[in-house]
C-alpha cells in the first residue's frame, strides 16, 4: 500500500465542511464528524525548549516521629495498698461490721466523723449483701498526693467512690472522701 504523499506533510489536515441534513421535512444544521488534527510532533522534531513545563518535584514529606504519650507518674505501692484499706474498711463500717475508731489511723478526723454519721443515718437501709470492691484506679498527682476510685457493688446498687491520699509522717492518709 502506497502513501500518497500528501497527505504525509503535517500542514495538510484534510476536514471536511460541516453540512446539513435534511431529516423528514426539516432543516437541522447537524455537522458531520471532522477529523481530529495530528497533535504529536513529527518524530524528526522536537518540541521547543519554552513549551515544556516542569512540575516542582512532589517527594513525600518525611513521616513525623509520633509524639510521646505523657506516661502517668509511676504510683506508689504504698498508696494502693493504702487507698484499698480506706475503701474496704469505709463500707464495713457503714455496713456495720466494723468500728468507726477503726478509721482512724488511715482517714483525716473529720472524713471519720463523717463516716460515723452516715454509719448511725443509713442503720435502717443496711443491705443485708456485703459490699464488693472492683479494681482499685490510683493516680499519683504530686510524689506527695495520689487520688483513687472505685466502684462498689452493694446488693442492687453500685456507687462510685472516690478518694484524696496524701503522704504524711505517718505514711499514706485520706484527705478527702466522696461516695456518690
Amino acid at each position: 500500500m502506497a502513501v500518497r504523499p500528501e497527505l504525509s506533510r503535517p500542514e495538510f489536515n484534510p476536514v471536511p465542511p460541516a453540512t446539513t441534513i435534511a431529516a423528514r421535512g426539516s432543516r437541522l444544521a447537524v455537522p458531520l464528524l471532522r477529523g481530529v488534527p495530528p497533535y504529536e510532533p513529527a518524530p524528526e522534531q522536537s518540541p521547543p525548549v519554552s513549551a515544556v513545563v516542569v512540575a516542582p518535584a512532589r517527594g513525600r514529606r518525611p513521616a513525623a516521629a509520633p509524639r510521646p504519650r505523657p506516661q502517668p507518674d509511676p504510683v506508689s505501692p504504698a498508696a494502693l495498698v493504702r487507698a484499698q484499706q480506706v475503701f474496704r474498711l469505709t463500707f464495713e463500717v457503714l455496713e456495720g461490721r466494723r468500728g468507726p475508731q477503726q478509721l482512724q489511723q488511715v482517714m483525716a478526723p473529720e472524713l471519720v466523723a463523717m463516716v460515723t454519721t452516715l454509719a448511725r443515718t443509713y442503720v435502717a437501709q443496711r443491705a443485708r449483701t456485703t459490699a464488693r470492691l472492683h479494681r482499685v484506679h490510683v493516680q499519683q498527682v504530686t510524689p506527695r498526693a495520689a487520688e483513687a476510685c472505685v466502684a462498689v457493688d452493694r446488693g442492687a446498687r453500685v456507687h462510685a467512690v472516690a478518694a484524696r491520699m496524701e503522704l504524711g509522717k505517718s505514711g499514706w492518709r485520706c484527705t478527702a472522701l466522696r461516695i456518690g
